[in-house]
Formats: C-alpha cells, structure tokens, sequence
C-alpha cells in the first residue's frame, strides 16, 4: 500500500494562502516592490501634516525599490486637483458636525432635567462645560483652516512625489493589447472575479481601474522575479475578504493569482 503524503502536499498545493514565515516577510520588506495605489498618494493631501510627513518618510525607506504602475500615476494626476479642493470642505464641514453635536447635548441636557433621581450638579456641570468645549473645538479647527496650505498655489506634496518616482513610473499597456485588456476586465467584472467586479458605476474608463492596477503591479513582480507590496487604502469587498463583519486579508482570490501568475507572494 502506497504511503500518502498529504500534509506535504496539501502545504505545496496551498502555499499562496498559508501566512508568510518569518524569512518570507523580511525578504519581501527588505528585497521586494513597493507599490501604491492612487488613492493613498492622494489621502496624503487629508492627513495632519506629521502624518502626511511619516507617510512619505516611510515610502522612501524603500528608494529604488518603489514603483508606481501607470494606471495609479494616472489616477494621481486627475484627481489630484478636485481632492485638493474637496480637503478645504472638510474644514466647514467639522464646524457644522460640532454645531450639530452641540444641539444634541443641549438636548440631551434637557431629558436629564427630568430625571428628578440625577443630581442637579451634574446637570450644571454639563451645561457649563459644553459651550466651552465646543467653542474650543471650533477655535482649533478655524486655526488648522487657516493654516492649511494652498496647495493649488505651491504643492511640496506633488513635488515629493515626483522626485520619488522619477524614472519609478511603470508603462501603459501597450496600444495592440489594450483592448484585450479591457475586454479581460469585463470578463472579470461580469463573473465577480476581483478586484474591479464593484466599480460598474464608474465613468470612463473608471471600471477598468483596479485590473488595470492589479495587473500591471503583477507584471512588474514577474519580470523582476521579486515579491510586490500593494498599499491601497480601498475599502470594497472586491479586495478583501470579511468573516464575521471583521476584514480579515486580502482576497483569497487575489493571494491565488499573484502567486500562480508571478511565482512569488
């Protein structure tokens, strides 16, 4: 009778899902690609400016092993401009949600008073501290507004960028292959093959983003035989797998291809 080696096996076969050893991840940190999608070189213009700071701090770390694909640089480029904008809101929206908080603790104040059982102190207190509190707030936020840079004016952020992915910024797809591409894509959309198969709405090209991203990322770490980081701050189900209401990985889906398409994690 034949010995079977199935935990042998069974580890081969699903390699792609099994968590990286030790080794594996410092390679990959220390050896591999690292890759941005549009949307975290974009969140760079939301952060507090320490935080903008660390964030390009660390993408530098990596020098001459970061890459951007041309589908996140193009990305970048034309949304650049309207998210600049739309972070100036974020400043007159704050006040409106304080002024809105403020009215729900007014309330909330008034319910208590009903209370005959809630000592009257505590009331008091409330009622003193709120309006400071919210006054406070509201002084903060009106200085973090003016001191906001005007970055349609002088944007450091957009030269950091360039300066760290010069001659780093891969190729388009090439004129004979893209519609194979985008026809690839659709395929992937219509049978819920992530990532890609929730952007349907988008306009344009827009549907065809993230398997434009995710392929040409996956290209880049099957030429140079090395493993690829992808930082996304995407948050749809067609990137990552949830049990429990809980985002526990990527998709399985995703570990599968890019292992069997680039022979590395």
């Amino acid at each position: 009778m034949s010995r079977i080696r199935f935990g042998a096996v069974m580890r081969n076969v699903f390699k792609w899902y099994i968590a990286p050893s030790e080794a594996e991840l410092e390679h990959a940190w220390n050896g591999g690609i690292l890759t941005l999608d549009a949307n975290v070189l974009l969140d760079l213009y939301r952060y507090h400016a320490k935080t903008k700071d660390d964030i390009i701090k660390a993408i530098g770390y990596f020098k001459d092993r970061i890459w951007l694909s041309d589908q996140a640089a193009k990305e970048f480029i034309k949304n650049r401009k309207n998210v600049i904008l739309s972070s100036g809101k974020v400043f007159s929206d704050s006040i409106k949600n304080l002024e809105e908080a403020s009215k729900a603790l007014t309330q909330a104040v008034s319910l208590l008073k009903n209370q005959r059982l809630i000592p009257r102190k505590i009331i008091s207190d409330i009622e003193s501290e709120i309006p400071n509190c919210i006054n406070k707030a509201k002084s903060e936020i009106e200085k973090a507004m003016n001191d906001h840079p005007n970055y349609l004016a002088h944007d450091p952020i957009f030269e950091e960028i360039l300066s760290l992915f010069d001659r780093r910024v891969g190729e388009p797809f090439a004129s004979e292959i893209l519609n194979e591409m985008k026809a690839e894509a659709d395929r992937r959309r219509k049978e819920k093959i992530p990532p890609g198969y929730l952007d349907d709405g988008k306009d344009g090209d827009g549907p065809y983003g993230d398997y434009f991203l995710w392929r040409q990322s996956l290209n880049v770490a099957r030429e140079r035989k090395l493993p690829i980081i992808i930082v996304t701050s995407e948050q749809k189900d067609d990137w990552w797998e949830s049990a429990s209401g809980k985002r526990v990985g990527p998709r399985p889906e995703l570990l599968k291809e890019a292992f069997e398409y680039t022979d590395n994690r």
